[in-house]
């Protein structure tokens, strides 16, 4: 009886590591199967499971997608406009470096400066990095402006106009043309050629 006893004792020892190793694989199988996404600042998170996609948002709320289909998501009405220009606003206060009050980028930019800890919420601090934001801003602008070549008035000009004017000139189209090319070069290069 005893010998009896230990042979049950050890298949129920060993059907329960069976259960267990069946677990484990399926487990195993089941994490292999699903890839998890999430976005940068954790409001939607998507669980990949065969063919089955589902998103859940921080409101509880699921979007189950089957075999994977492109799904069409309703932006709300200003939502890109309030988003560019809160964007604009972290970049204008990382940079650390003067707009209108009235405007709606230098609110957004008091309140996230407000919202910091390392100021305090005091007043004279966020003032002195909303100055700094604002002129880096400026600064940045300004680059911009000088980076964005005005069209000449040789840019502007058409086939038509060019042969017109050789033709009041009395001189080739290419001829023209090389001519106008030169002086923009050197206008270009400082007066060198």
């Amino acid at each position: 009886m005893a010998t009896i006893d230990i042979t049950e004792q050890a298949l129920g020892t060993q059907s329960a590591t069976l259960r267990r190793q069946e677990i484990i694989r399926k487990n195993d199988e089941i994490k292999r199967l699903r890839k998890t996404g999430r976005t940068k600042n954790g409001k939607i998170r998507t669980v990949t499971y065969k063919k089955t996609v589902i998103f859940s948002t921080s409101k509880r709320s699921v979007l189950v997608n089957i075999d994977a289909l492109p799904l069409k998501f309703k932006v709300a009405r200003g939502y890109t406009e309030q988003k560019r220009i809160s964007k604009q606003a972290e970049r204008d206060l990382k940079a650390q470096y003067d707009k209108d009050i009235t405007e709606p980028l230098f609110n957004e930019s008091l309140k996230q400066s407000m919202a910091k800890k390392s100021n305090g919420e005091n007043i004279y601090w966020v003032s002195v990095e909303l100055y700094w934001a604002g002129y880096a801003r400026g600064v940045r602008e300004h680059r911009q402006k000088v980076r964005e070549t005005a069209q000449s008035t040789f840019d502007a000009m058409s086939a038509e106009d060019v042969s017109e004017l050789s033709h009041e000139l009395g001189v080739s189209e290419d001829k023209l043309t090389d001519a106008v090319m030169e002086v923009i070069s050197k206008r270009k290069n400082g007066g060198k050629a």
